[in-house]
């Protein structure tokens, strides 16, 4: 039996332990976004009253560089990998999980959406390595806090298949933080969760493969 598809979310560390606690992901407003074209597409989306609400995964498991410095900018960030399916059992009716699609602007004039909301799936096409899937809400209040429209919550243990943190948190601070997280999620009553730190910037494992790679030539 093949093992169920995954899907990745960079995240801050405070947004993790919230995760964690409350089994829930936040779906935000996307009104302060950076990408201005993705806050037009969202708004095209809406009916007079409503507010989207939108929780971004992707379906690439990249270890690189520049997703860790786009995505995780901050020391503390993880990437948590998603078992799929459990994510998509705790959708609700007004919740809507689909890929995104890239665009140019030339391909939309051409290009029909069948629904307004379809245009939350909606992107320009630079965005297209990202290969993003999203959760899509709709709501006609947002409650005390406007930034976060609605929760995806009930998650059940295994819905978290493992931790990864950022390549650039010192070492002596990860592992002393890999120990108070592993009895964190004990404590919250998880499954079994793997933690690992991104290897990318590990200089010694590189440069042994070097010196083997250089080795292997002179013995030629």
């Amino acid at each position: 039996m093949s093992e169920n598809k995954s899907i990745y979310r960079f995240m801050h560390f405070e947004y993790l332990l919230d995760l964690i606690k409350n089994r829930r992901l936040p779906l935000i407003n996307p009104s302060e976004w950076e990408d201005k074209n993705d806050i037009f597409a969202s708004k095209l989306s809406c009916r007079d009253n409503e507010v989207v609400g939108i929780c971004c995964f992707t379906l690439s498991k990249s270890n690189s560089i520049y997703r860790w410095s786009k995505m995780a900018p901050n020391n503390l960030c993880v990437r948590v990998e998603f078992d799929m399916d459990k994510i998509k059992a705790r959708l609700s009716q007004k919740m809507v999980m689909k890929e995104v699609q890239y665009k140019s602007a030339e391909e939309l004039e051409s290009y029909v959406v069948e629904t307004k909301k379809d245009c939350a799936f909606i992107k320009s096409k630079p965005f297209k390595p990202e290969k993003e899937i999203r959760i899509v809400t709709y709501q006609s209040e947002t409650g005390e806090n406007e930034k976060i429209v609605d929760y995806l919550s009930g998650l059940m243990s295994g819905t978290i298949k493992s931790i990864r943190f950022s390549p650039f948190l010192d070492q002596e601070m990860y592992c002393l933080i890999k120990e108070l997280l592993r009895k964190y999620l004990k404590a919250n009553n998880w499954a079994k969760t793997k933690i690992s730190q991104s290897e990318i910037l590990n200089k010694e494992k590189w440069q042994n493969a070097l010196c083997k790679c250089v080795g292997s030539i002179a013995q030629k």
